[in-house]
């Protein structure tokens, strides 16, 4: 999938990694995420663009408080893998 943000213009590919009928889970590459992270941070909003079928499917998001959430994900130890 592909995001276009609307006040500096970057385009970020993101992988998508599966889906479910109310979304879909998508990710940067691992040595990207946090120069994602950064430029995300300094948006309000974008575009997002992935085909679902035979059609392309253009949406419009906000970004209003990500770095609030961010801040909040970056207190939190992940939780050790295999538990």
């Amino acid at each position: 999938m592909a995001i276009r943000l609307h006040k500096s213009g970057a385009l970020l590919q993101l992988r998508v990694g599966g889906c479910t009928k109310a979304y879909c889970t998508a990710a940067a590459a691992a040595d990207k995420t946090e120069q994602v992270i950064q430029i995300m941070s300094k948006e309000a909003s974008g575009t997002i663009g992935y085909q679902l079928g035979q059609q392309m499917q253009l949406e419009v998001f906000s970004l209003k408080g990500f770095n609030k959430a961010i801040a909040e994900l970056r207190k939190r130890k992940p939780a050790p893998k295999g538990k």
